[in-house]
């Protein structure tokens, strides 16, 4: 069903029936554990720090180059690179 080019509710819904009649639909076991909860909102988060960390360093390195500062790689980041990058 989730590969089916043709999603539609009524679709879906008669697959369901229709799996059910035949005895071919089984239980899914999802558990109750708090700390895998825990653990995606984390990974969520360190998703978006992370991609929050890309976009602004790629606003850095575009507001250089308005100015005709083109860097390379990550070194400006640094104290030293940043310094051999603004001179």
């Amino acid at each position: 069903m989730a590969k089916d080019p043709h999603k539609r509710d009524s679709v879906d819904a008669f697959k369901l029936a229709e799996l059910l009649r035949m005895g071919r639909a089984h239980e899914v076991y999802y558990p109750d554990e708090a700390h895998r909860a825990v653990f995606k909102q984390l990974r969520q988060h360190y998703d978006d720090v992370v991609a929050q960390q890309v976009r602004l360093k790629l606003k850095i390195k575009a507001r250089l180059g308005t100015h005709g500062v083109i860097v390379r790689g990550k070194a400006m980041y640094s104290s030293c690179g940043r310094t051999r990058a603004l001179t």
